[in-house]
């Protein structure tokens, strides 16, 4: 599905391309010499190269990336701690599995629940006054044998 999009994508950026430069010729006039013809035929093939090698550095980049982003989750999920991501209204965005263990839930249906749920009615107040005090997403971190 993806690569038929892509595909689509491509062939509607070629025919913008190809009208671009139907309009442009027919304001620049006389047709190049062979010389200036070799010239540009070079300049393009230089730069075909120029962007292959660079998509072949964005590829390298990502296959990073995502290479980091597993050795992160990994750390996250099996740590023996339990971790709690929270947005600044204390909504849950991620949880690791000792987390989801600690509230003897599965963490799907954690998952975007309000972990002031969880916190018991004395201390629920101090819990909400803490969160009002953050202003960006924040981690939790519970200690606890997993």
């Amino acid at each position: 599905m993806k690569n038929t999009e892509n595909k689509s994508a491509s062939e509607t950026l070629r025919q913008k391309a190809e009208q671009l430069l139907k309009k442009k010729s027919a304001r620049t006039g006389p047709s190049l010499s062979e010389f200036e013809m070799t010239k540009l035929i070079h300049e393009l093939e230089v730069h075909q190269i120029e962007m292959e090698m660079q998509n072949d550095e964005l590829q390298l980049t990502k296959q990073q990336a995502v290479a980091s982003a597993d050795k992160y989750s990994e750390l996250y999920d099996f740590a023996p701690s339990g971790y709690f991501t929270l947005s600044t209204d204390g909504e849950i965005k991620e949880l690791n599995i000792c987390a989801s263990h600690m509230l003897g839930k599965e963490r799907a249906h954690l998952i975007n629940r309000t972990l002031s749920f969880f916190v018991s009615s004395d201390t629920r107040p101090m819990f909400n006054l803490f969160l009002e005090g953050t202003s960006k997403n924040l981690l939790l971190i519970y200690t606890s044998d997993c």
